[in-house]
């Protein structure tokens, strides 16, 4: 994610978006594996509560793609980033994509065999909005099956 557009000047993006869903937003880097520190920023929703996940997971989407004017400059803005298990990689093609213009592409990141690189495209938020929490579900269901 574009971690300046998630958190805002002054924590005031990422703070409104936890007070909006309800959920535990934060922002990793020394917590995540030495393979990712530097190269990659990680947002982090969590809550005991499926509807404030979905709305923190949507926001966190929708802030990361940054303002309409931004979209209008070129490419940039158009793809997120997500780390999912590497055991959800077999069920990444079904349904995940379903009803959506969206493209994904998949890649192992060297140094972290247990994870994959999810990346998603799409010209409308809305879309990877969807996917998004498509990709969050399946992560729930595979970390309680």
């Amino acid at each position: 994610l574009r971690v300046p557009r998630v958190i805002g000047k002054a924590g005031a993006i990422i703070k409104e978006l936890r007070q909006e869903s309800g959920a535990t937003v934060n922002i990793l880097d020394k917590q995540l594996p030495e393979a990712l520190q530097g190269s990659y920023h990680v947002a982090f929703a969590k809550s005991s509560e499926p509807q404030a996940l979905q709305s923190a997971v949507l926001g966190l989407v929708r802030n990361a793609r940054g303002p309409m004017a931004l979209k209008s400059l070129g490419a940039e803005g158009q793809d997120i980033a997500f780390l999912v298990p590497a055991k959800c990689e077999a069920y990444l093609q079904n349904q995940l994509l379903a009803e959506t213009k969206c493209s994904m592409q998949v890649e192992v990141i060297e140094g972290l065999r247990k994870h994959r690189k999810v990346t998603l495209r799409a010209e409308e938020t809305h879309e990877l909005q969807a996917v998004a929490w498509r990709l969050q579900e399946l992560q729930l269901r595979m970390c309680q099956g």
